[in-house]
């Protein structure tokens, strides 16, 4: 019984090694960090905060360098995200689902995060895009479909505008990482348009039904986040 409870143990060590949710959130949006705990927590999801980047704090000279392509705020977000990336190759973390703090979740994510995990490791996929917004996605063949959940993952096509909700590998973020075009897009043409260089390099698949959608892509009213208040049955029909 004890080799039995240890052996769960380590394996529950291992998979949350194997697969971490991080969300991304300003130090004075104290508003959203409410908003996005109620949904992981309404959602049954563990995840860990990452302190976003004030564009005044940003060094001037990076400022200075980038300015041709991207505003400070542009700069701020990029930097986060890449901030993410080199914390799983340093840790060791060979997935990771990134969430920014304006993020509605589907009921289904929990199910989608452990049907993923199957395919994963044997297809060498480098990230799966979840989010959607109020624009049209244009996808080609599917390629895996998710019967428990009725979802499936297609080739994207279409350049996908924000980076509300994806899936990472490590591996992928090595090759992000090690990109000299960074900082050349702002990051979600950087990660899912055409225009983008590295986008030829990586293993990219859209999840639909999509599983995440940001709140300035849907009409709600401006109080949504003071009341927490989503109970919107045409928003969830997207996600």
């Amino acid at each position: 019984i004890v080799k039995k409870q240890l052996s769960l143990i380590k394996n529950k060590i291992k998979n949350y090694k194997q697969f971490k949710i991080f969300y991304i959130n300003l130090k004075d949006r104290k508003d959203r960090l409410k908003f996005i705990k109620k949904q992981l927590e309404k959602n049954n999801l563990n995840a860990h905060r990452v302190a976003g980047i004030e564009p005044s704090r940003l060094d001037k000279k990076i400022i200075n360098k980038n300015r041709k392509y991207l505003t400070p705020s542009g700069i701020a977000l990029c930097l986060v995200h890449k901030n993410i990336w080199l914390n799983m190759i340093k840790k060791n973390i060979r997935y990771a689902l990134i969430l920014e703090d304006d993020v509605l979740i589907s009921k289904r994510l929990k199910n989608f995060m452990n049907e993923a995990k199957k395919i994963l490791d044997n297809k060498k996929i480098d990230i799966i895009n979840i989010n959607t917004h109020e624009l049209p996605t244009k996808v080609g063949k599917l390629k895996f479909h998710f019967e428990t959940i009725n979802t499936g993952l297609y080739d994207l096509i279409s350049t996908e505008y924000g980076t509300a909700g994806y899936i990472i590998s490590k591996e992928g973020a090595k090759k992000l990482v090690k990109d000299k075009d960074f900082l050349k897009l702002q990051i979600d043409l950087y990660l899912f348009s055409k225009k983008s260089k590295i986008n030829k390099k990586l293993k990219i698949y859209q999840a639909l039904p999509a599983l995440t959608i940001p709140l300035a892509s849907i009409k709600l009213n401006r109080d949504i986040l003071k009341n927490n208040n989503f109970k919107n049955k045409k928003i969830f029909q997207k996600i």
